[in-house]
């Protein structure tokens, strides 16, 4: 009986060792699946918001009674400064990883520059006379061309027609009265850009582009006060910008 009982002792433990010897452990237990980005394309419509900072050059040529019998010369302005905006478009991605599609985009701007335009030139006096010039909004209406290697990115070309709101002024220009006028310029731009998935809709993006507003026309407003008014007071003013741009946006 002792010899019966021993051996059914060894053999419920065997048991028991086996049935435990089956159980995953913590060591054995497989690890999760570490999130990866949702394996989605670039297809769909998105929105952003983007932030930057320009600088260009505006060539001012002085027309009409400006020019003759005045004498006004030409001068060039620098405007730089930054700008701040949203933009909507869409994107169609092939199987072959090709991205096309099309965005526009509105921008605030403070880009402003200024130069001496006293005949006699600018001593710092309180009196000297400056023109100044100043991109008040900027907007761009473009296509996109590109390539996605991967899900993630998508590097590309851009280019399309741009918009700026603009504002001239010269002070001093008869005694204490100054002159002012607004336009908008219309140009074509073109450029670069990237956009990086930090999730399957969110993503970053990075552009530079360049734009050649073109040549508009401006005419001057001056107080009654003054001895140029009721004149022609005109300049042509040739506007070109190097745009520095990043934002954040969402694919829906």
């Amino acid at each position: 009986m002792k010899t019966i009982a021993a051996v059914s002792i060894f053999l419920f433990s065997f048991a028991g060792a086996a049935s435990a010897a089956d159980l995953p452990t913590a060591k054995s237990a497989p690890l999760a699946p570490t999130p990866a980005l949702a394996a989605s394309d670039w297809t769909g419509v998105y929105g952003g918001l983007f932030g930057g900072y320009a600088l260009g050059t505006a060539d001012v040529t002085p027309t009409g009674f400006l020019a003759s019998p005045l004498g006004a010369y030409p001068v060039k302005l620098d405007p730089r400064g930054g700008f701040a905006g949203a933009d909507v478009g869409y994107n169609y991605q092939t199987s072959g990883g090709f991205v096309f599609g099309g965005v526009g985009d509105w921008a605030w701007a403070d880009l402003t520059g200024k130069t001496c335009v006293d005949v006699n030139g600018c001593s710092g006096a309180p009196d000297d006379s400056y023109g100044h010039g100043k991109v008040e909004w900027l907007a761009t209406l473009r296509a996109k061309a590109g390539f996605a290697p991967t899900n993630a990115l998508f590097v590309y070309a851009t280019g399309g027609v741009a918009f700026a709101g603009t504002n001239a002024y010269d002070n001093n220009v008869t005694g204490p009265y100054g002159m002012s006028a607004d336009a908008t310029h219309t140009g074509w731009t073109v450029g670069a850009g990237l956009d990086y998935k930090l999730t399957s809709s969110i993503f970053l993006e990075a552009e530079y582009l360049y734009a050649d507003l073109g040549k508009q026309t401006y005419t001057y407003s001056i107080a009654s006060g003054s001895g140029l008014s009721g004149y022609d007071l005109t300049t042509d003013i040739d506007l070109k910008l190097n745009l520095f741009k990043a934002g954040v946006g969402v694919k829906f």
